[in-house]
């Protein structure tokens, strides 16, 4: 199995749960994708923020948007890439476009959203 991880307002919002998330999926022999979609301008402090979140992960896709819009259809790519069996993500329209194609896609809802 493969689990794809949003981080911001998702792996952010609990991080020691999507630790814990993130361990028992690799130690039962699958695979974790950290998938997050961020402005050029912020790539290597997002790096950094992961590295430090001490998430275990296969591997991390940081993509790189212009326009908000374009994130579900980035994400999605990264998905097919890795064949992402579940998704978690924060982003309503990223579910709403990876469920479009067949995906399971999961919404966590940030801290402090009303």
């Amino acid at each position: 199995m493969t689990l794809g991880l949003d981080f911001y307002d998702t792996i952010t919002s609990n991080i020691p749960r999507f630790r814990d998330l993130a361990k028992t999926i690799l130690d039962g022999g699958g695979r974790v994708v950290i998938i997050t979609a961020v402005t050029p301008s912020n790539e290597k402090r997002v790096r950094l923020e992961i590295s430090r979140s001490r998430i275990p992960f296969t591997e991390v896709e940081v993509v790189l948007y212009g326009k908000y819009s374009e994130i579900p259809k980035l994400k999605l790519e990264k998905c097919r890439l890795h064949k992402v069996d579940i998704m978690i993500d924060d982003h309503p329209n990223t579910c709403k476009c990876l469920s479009k194609y067949g995906y399971t896609a999961l919404s966590v809802t940030p801290k402090g959203t009303k």
